[in-house]
């Protein structure tokens, strides 16, 4: 008995000290939960405030301005932009300025007065938190003020309350763009693709390259003339093959077996999400120079794949995000690869959409950093 209490004091005092030892695995795994925590604090939120909304006003009177009131100083709506008609909307809520727009039409405060007032709204169906809030915002602002104005005149007038609550005196149709029956899957899938394309380009090379360096591949090189531009686009060549076939293969799944259709020119998406992919191999190499075994590539692909479900806007949405989340999620290719499928995708946006190449000037940056710095990184030397 005594033997095999010694036997298992030596298995516990050896394992606490390779766990000592290993200090980066000992900090992840102290880092990480808290990391999780105030991520989950500040970036689930379920109900989005002040979300952008573009104001197309016919009537330009007393009660056109109460409506616009009640929406601003409900909180969920913020005026972005006013504009001069229906297309005008649509085209801001496709270039992604404004996620509502509100569309108000002639003589509303007579239709009101005879209990006809009616507003339209329309919402951006491609961001799917976003859309839930703003839908069930629009009705609920709009019944609200309709009860004010109906006490409003009980007090003035001594009207009697209608007993049926769904007879007001103005009413909200709203309609969904891009996904009028607001279909979660049309939502997901762009965002997995995304995801697997990302954590796929990352872990790949990252892994590969570290691999070869614990196999001594990386010494010999030395004995050859390869420069190290030439190495990096050496090894990211074949994963950036692998990584459009998995792209190819995940939109069959996903436009033959869960029905999403594809809106956009597909032949545009491939050439943009060639540079994603780019960027997040140029990630997966620089993590490998500061990577010294593969069990650290998991670790640090675990935090990268923990900020991309939460900081991206994959999951939830950035608009509610404090500036420091924001900021983490704008270092990840993924945060700007979002808008382009989805809009692609679900959208339909074509390549004149200015939204869609802000988002792709952003990735071309992250390509181009990345082939500035990994060759000084990843220089042929012994360490």
């Amino acid at each position: 008995m005594n033997k095999s209490r010694q036997r298992f004091q030596a298995v516990v005092r050896k394992e606490v000290i390779l766990l000592l030892r290993d200090r980066s695995t000992l900090v992840m795994m102290l880092v990480i939960p808290i990391i999780e925590l105030f991520l989950l604090a500040y970036s689930a939120v379920f109900t989005i405030e002040h979300i952008p909304m573009a104001i197309f006003d016919q009537s330009q009177d007393q009660g056109s301005r109460e409506l616009i009131n009640a929406y601003t100083n409900s909180q969920f709506f913020d005026v972005a932009m006013t504009v001069s008609g229906n297309k005008e909307v649509v085209a801001a809520i496709d270039e992604g300025k404004v996620k509502a727009g509100l569309i108000i039409p002639s003589k509303l405060s007579e239709k009101i007065a005879r209990g006809e007032g009616s507003v339209s709204f329309m919402l951006d169906g491609s961001d799917l938190f976003t859309l839930q809030s703003s839908f069930a915002a629009a009705n609920v602002i709009a019944q609200q003020y309709s009860l004010q104005l109906l006490v409003k005149d009980i007090q003035n007038n001594e009207m009697v309350l209608p007993a049926d609550p769904t007879e007001m005196s103005i009413t909200t149709s709203v309609q969904t763009l891009y996904n009028p029956n607001r279909e979660d899957l049309k939502f997901i899938i762009p965002g997995v693709v995304a995801i697997i394309l990302q954590m796929f380009a990352i872990i790949g090379v990252a892994t590969t390259i570290v691999r070869e360096r614990e196999l001594g591949g990386a010494e010999q090189l030395l004995a050859t003339p390869i420069r190290p531009l030439e190495n990096i686009l050496g090894k990211i060549v074949p994963y950036i093959v692998l990584c459009l076939f998995e792209l190819l293969l995940v939109h069959f799944f996903g436009h033959f077996w869960f029905g999403v259709e594809f809106k956009g020119s597909f032949w545009l998406y491939l050439l943009l999400s060639f540079i994603f992919i780019f960027s997040s191999l140029g990630i997966g190499m620089l993590i490998s120079t500061l990577a010294s075994n593969q069990n650290q590539i998991q670790q640090i692909a675990a935090l990268i794949l923990l900020f991309s479900f939460l900081l991206s806007g994959l999951v939830f949405s950035r608009m509610p995000m404090p500036e420091w989340a924001k900021f983490i999620g704008g270092l990840l290719p993924m945060t700007y690869f979002l808008p382009i499928v989805r809009g692609i995708m679900i959208k339909g946006v074509g390549i004149s959409n200015i939204a869609l190449w802000k988002n792709v000037g952003v990735l071309f940056g992250f390509c181009a950093i990345l082939l500035c710095t990994l060759p000084l990184l990843s220089r042929k030397r012994l360490d």
